[in-house]
C-alpha cells in the first residue's frame, strides 16, 4: 500500500488522493528484488489467495494510470499548475514526502518510480530515506510523516487484513500510535464518515458464520476502499515458506495458496494446520 497521511492536508481530500492513485504506473513498479510482485486489485483483496472474496464488480478491475486524469483531479481540487511546473493553491506548492527505509531495495526503487511519476503529474514529491527501520516505523505508526510505502495483514480471509487496516479502533490522536496496519488514521475524523459504514461491515463479519453474509460485509468494505482510498494498493508480494510432504499434506502451494504459509504468521498458521492430513 501507499499511505497517505489522512490527518494532514490535502491529503485528506479525497480528489487528491485518486490524483496521486491515477499518477502511479503500478505496472513498473514490481523491480529491484521484488520482481514476482504484482499490481494489487483496486479493492485491496489479496491476490490470487483471496480472489473468491473480491465482489463481482472488482473482479476484474484494473488501475487506471493517466498523468492527465491525474491533473484533472488537482484542478477539480482547486489547484491551478505554477510556473515551476507544480501544482499549487494558496501560493503554496503541493509537495508530497514517501519515507522509505535505506537497503530495502525493492521499496527503494518502487518510491522512486513514484516520486518520478508525482512529479511527472505536477506534485513536488520527494523520497524521504530514512536510515533503518526503527525511525521509519516510529514515523509512520506516530503520524509524523506525509506517505510511505508499507505493508497490510495478511490472513485466511480480507477481514483480516481489512480490520488492521481500517478499523477505526486501530487509529489514534495526531502523535500517538495506531494499532495494526491503519498508518492513515482512517476513523470519524478522517473519512467522511465511511469509518463508521467499515466498521459496521466489519462487526457483520465478525458476528456471523454465514459465508453469504460474511461476503457481502467484505463486498461493501471493498467499495469503500474503491471509491474512498483510504489506502491507496500498489502490488501483492510474497510470503516465503518450506514444508514437507513426509509426515503432512495439504500445504499450501501455487495450485492452492489458501493461506500463508509461513509458520509466524497468526491466525494462518492455525488455518494452515486444520489443512493438513497425514500423509498416506
Amino acid at each position: 500500500m501507499l499511505y497517505l497521511n489522512l490527518q494532514k492536508a490535502p491529503f485528506n481530500n479525497l480528489l487528491v488522493r485518486k490524483a496521486i492513485s491515477a499518477a502511479i504506473n503500478r505496472d513498473q513498479l514490481p523491480q529491484g528484488v521484488a520482481e514476482y510482485a504484482k499490481v494489487a486489485n483496486p479493492s485491496g483483496v489479496i491476490t490470487p489467495t483471496l480472489n473468491s472474496w473480491i465482489a463481482p464488480a472488482y473482479q476484474s478491475a484494473t488501475f487506471t494510470y493517466s498523468t492527465a486524469q491525474a491533473k484533472s483531479y488537482l484542478q477539480q481540487a482547486g489547484y491551478t499548475l505554477g510556473s515551476d511546473g507544480f501544482f499549487q493553491k494558496s501560493g503554496k506548492d503541493l509537495t508530497l514526502a514517501l519515507n522509505v527505509v535505506n537497503g530495502w531495495n525493492d521499496w527503494d526503487a518502487d518510491t522512486a518510480f513514484i516520486q518520478k511519476d508525482l512529479v511527472a503529474a505536477g506534485i513536488k514529491a520527494s523520497i524521504n530515506t530514512q536510515s533503518d527501520y526503527t525511525p521509519y516505523y516510529n514515523s509512520i505508526s506516530t503520524g509524523a510523516y506525509d506517505g510511505a510505502l508499507s505493508w497490510t495483514n495478511s490472513g485466511p480471509t480480507p477481514f483480516y487484513p481489512f480490520y488492521a487496516m481500517l478499523s477505526s479502533a486501530n487509529s489514534a490522536a495526531a502523535g500517538k500510535a495506531v494499532g495494526g496496519t491503519n498508518f492513515e488514521r482512517w476513523d470519524a475524523t478522517t473519512s467522511n464518515g465511511f469509518s463508521a459504514e467499515v466498521d459496521k461491515d466489519l462487526l457483520q463479519y465478525e458476528e456471523t458464520s454465514d459465508a453469504a453474509t460474511q461476503k457481502t460485509a467484505i463486498g461493501d468494505i471493498e467499495k469503500v476502499m474503491v471509491e474512498q482510498l483510504p489506502a491507496i494498493p500498489l502490488t501483492v508480494n510474497v510470503y516465503w515458506d518450506e514444508y514437507t510432504t513426509t509426515n503432512w499434506q495439504g500445504w499450501p502451494e501455487a495450485s492452492n495458496p489458501y493461506a500463508p504459509g509461513s509458520p509466524y504468521l497468526a491466525p494462518d498458521f492455525e488455518y494452515v494446520i486444520l489443512h493438513l492430513k497425514a500423509a498416506a
